[in-house]
């Protein structure tokens, strides 16, 4: 049952927000002295352009901002950043949107509909102690009543004690996570990474949408002027997804051989039936595996009928972060 709402909550987000870009980009002009420069979205956020062009230097940059494509009016332009008393300031101006389809555009409807990775929680393990520690603290306050200043000293050291017993993460889940969408037919994919509070722009994507979790999140996009493609947003609270097209891996993907990555935790479903393997290695064909449940539920969903379904983690990676590839047609 749990598995069931979890789904249907994860269906109604994607409908809900799959449309609401949150990564518009703006041509702005910079003529120096200039540093500091923010243009802002009243209610939506606002972006950073961080670094300074010193007198005589004049640049027209592409940056992100946190506007919908239903917006028209300008960015409001402002420093943050004051010149010394003795500078002539320069000036920044806005020149215009960028215009131009979606970079999904081209990407079948079924790739676009399929859900977008889940971000796991990373629950607290509470130690038993903490009950005792609450009850002797509580039982010593009441003796204290009296004695307010010992109370209050009383209450310091209980939480003291009381913070290492449940602030100890019982498993630490992936902050970050990829996801490779593919069909053997096409030759764009989709990919999406995703990240809580804030995430950055991976070096080899320069088209993309930024979708938030809750929508209406404030987006800070923050893009430096020493690398102008090194762009990063942040959302305090919300899930963030950053979606783009990537050229298709099937040819190197096939039953007869990996030639895509080590991948583990690896699920194929054929005829309805999901079987799991433990592991496929480079250059190895591709195990027959044990017949085994579904995967976890955002995987599972919205994916095509009547066809084989992959569906396998890559080995290895960052800490805490993890990467997947779900592919349809194998």
């Amino acid at each position: 049952m749990r598995a069931v709402v979890t789904l249907c909550v994860w269906t109604l987000c994607a409908v809900a927000v799959a449309a609401q870009n949150r990564a518009r980009f703006a041509d702005v002009e910079l003529v120096g002295p200039v540093r500091g420069v923010v243009l802002t979205i009243p209610g939506g956020g606002e972006t950073r352009i961080e670094g300074e062009l010193e007198r005589g230097e004049t640049r027209v940059v592409s940056v992100p901002v946190p506007a919908q494509a239903s917006t028209n009016a300008p960015p409001l332009v402002s420093f943050d950043e004051p010149l010394a008393l003795d500078e002539t300031p320069g000036r920044a101006r806005f020149l215009g949107w960028r215009g131009g389809l979606s970079p999904l555009a081209d990407l079948s409807p079924g790739l676009r509909a399929r859900a977008r990775p889940a971000l796991e929680e990373t629950p607290l393990a509470i130690s038993s102690a903490a009950l005792v520690v609450l009850l002797t603290a509580l039982v010593v306050t009441l003796a204290l009543k009296r004695r307010p200043w010992l109370a209050l000293v009383a209450g310091v050291v209980a939480s003291a004690a009381l913070y290492p017993l449940v602030a100890k993460p019982a498993e630490v889940g992936a902050a970050r996570v990829t996801l490779i969408d593919g069909d053997t037919a096409q030759d764009s994919w989709r990919r999406i990474d995703a990240a809580r509070d804030e995430i950055v722009v991976p070096r080899d994507v320069h088209e993309f949408e930024l979708w938030t979790e809750p929508a209406d999140a404030l987006v800070t996009w923050f893009a430096p002027l020493a690398n102008e493609n090194e762009w990063r947003a942040r959302a305090r609270g919300a899930r963030l997804f950053l979606a783009s097209r990537c050229a298709g891996a099937g040819l190197t993907l096939a039953r007869t051989g990996n030639g895509y990555a080590p991948l583990d935790s690896v699920w194929l479903r054929e005829e309805g039936e999901w079987r799991a393997s433990s592991a496929w290695e480079l250059d190895a064909p591709l195990p027959q595996g044990r017949p085994a449940g579904a995967p976890p539920g955002w995987l599972a969903s919205h994916l095509p009928q009547g066809v084989p379904i992959l569906i396998a983690r890559e080995c290895g990676g960052p800490a805490r972060t993890a990467r997947w590839i779900r592919l349809s047609g194998l």
